[in-house]
């Protein structure tokens, strides 16, 4: 076959087209039938052939047995594709018409064969997993809002910290597995009042329902409504005791950098400035006074979910674009959204020393300043998350 049938699977999205897993199965059934078919010719023909005969019937076995294979699991990736774009569909239907930016921009129609999963960093789907149609079940549960739960944030041991002196050193505090939040707080490192700088993660995989950074929080933040894993961050800043007279940044990448915007809007908390790489969240208008740098790729299709573009002339706001230097790998989205392209591409605008870039950094924290630093483990407490464990959560949100 001159094409390759499997799903596209990037650290960006991954697009699953259903109707050429099913035709590459049914193509390869037919090549094992034909070639079945010679390994049939050839068993009437045993005693006319020597022992290289032989061997070519063995290997000519084999072949059949792999092809065979290769068909039952194109087939069992495709009906396991086809359920997950049935659950998302279906959930994005019911979240009503706030994801139209997700439907024109990624899909159309939404549901169809060759369907995006959105903003994510890790497969969420469209593996031959068992567990695949009860994730996808739970997403569209979520989208629905039946399928949400309460949230909690489990401290780590704090631990000393220097602030970061540059762009790129900021990028690299926000936490790329294990705690999706990291929050460092600076005592009195700016006229006697604390920074604290959230470094918040971008979207994670979700074997067993627990995880708020899942796709359900990107589709529910991009919509404009509040997902577990915004709940979960508020949670946390809370626990951490962020309250007025405190100077708040927050950091993030792709679906953290969202939240970051989000947060900063509501004006609950005492927000500052907001930096973001790769944000699906960039349209969102930042709140009063609140400085806002966002760096995307102009490669990069997850800036546009939110449906909206920054504007460089917005008062407060710094936009760094280029393109990720991935050429042409980046066509399907995948380099153009991938956080080490996005760290290049910081380190880059440190080069530059633009002051804008240099001022909004500064103005995090001073550069040395030493604080203390704790990592966030963030959970959400949903039906499939319980069953079969015990306990209830150790706090909650809204």
């Amino acid at each position: 076959m001159s094409e390759d049938p499997s799903p596209v699977v990037t650290s960006g999205f991954i697009s699953v087209d259903t109707d050429r897993l099913f035709t590459a199965a049914a193509a390869v059934w037919d090549r094992a039938e034909q070639l079945q078919s010679c390994l049939d010719d050839c068993g009437r023909h045993d005693g006319l052939g020597g022992e290289g005969f032989v061997q070519a019937r063995g290997a000519l076995a084999v072949l059949v047995e792999d092809c065979v294979r290769l068909a039952r699991t194109l087939r069992q990736a495709a009906e396991r594709s086809e359920e997950g774009e049935t659950a998302i569909s279906a959930g994005l239907s019911a979240a009503g018409p706030g994801f139209a930016p997700v439907a024109s921009g990624y899909a159309e129609p939404v549901g169809a064969a060759a369907f995006v999963v959105l903003a994510t960093e890790r497969v969420v789907g469209a593996r031959a997993d068992p567990r695949s149609a009860r994730r996808y079940a739970a997403i569209a549960a979520r989208l629905s809002g039946a399928g949400e739960g309460p949230v909690s944030a489990r401290a780590g041991d704090p631990e000393p910290v220097r602030a970061p002196a540059t762009l790129a050193a900021h990028l690299e505090r926000i936490p790329d597995g294990g705690p999706q939040l990291r929050i460092d707080r600076y005592p009195g490192s700016r006229g006697g009042s604390d920074t604290v700088v959230a470094y918040i993660s971008g979207t994670r995989d979700d074997p067993d329902g627990s995880e708020p950074f899942d796709l359900s929080s990107n589709l529910a933040g991009v919509s404009g409504r509040v997902g577990a894993s915004q709940r979960a961050v508020e949670q946390a800043l809370s626990d951490a005791g962020v309250a007025e007279g405190d100077r708040v940044h927050l950091v993030g990448y792709s679906q953290g950098a969202l939240i970051a915007s989000r947060i900063a809007a509501d004006g609950r908390f005492p927000v500052e400035s907001t930096t973001g790489f790769g944000s699906p969240g960039d349209g969102i208008v930042p709140g009063r006074g609140v400085a806002a740098l966002t760096v995307r790729h102009s490669d990069d299709p997850v800036p546009v979910l939110s449906g909206g573009e920054p504007s460089g002339h917005d008062p407060g706001r710094v936009v760094v674009t280029a393109p990720s230097g991935a050429g042409a790998a980046a066509a399907v989205g995948a380099a153009g959204h991938a956080r080490e392209r996005y760290l290049r591409t910081a380190s880059a605008a440190d080069r530059a020393a633009d002051p804008r870039v240099v001022g909004h950094v500064s103005a995090i924290v001073p550069p040395g300043a030493v604080g203390e630093s704790r990592g966030y483990r963030l959970t959400e407490h949903t039906e499939l998350s319980r069953r079969g464990r015990s306990g209830a959560p150790s706090s909650g949100g809204r």
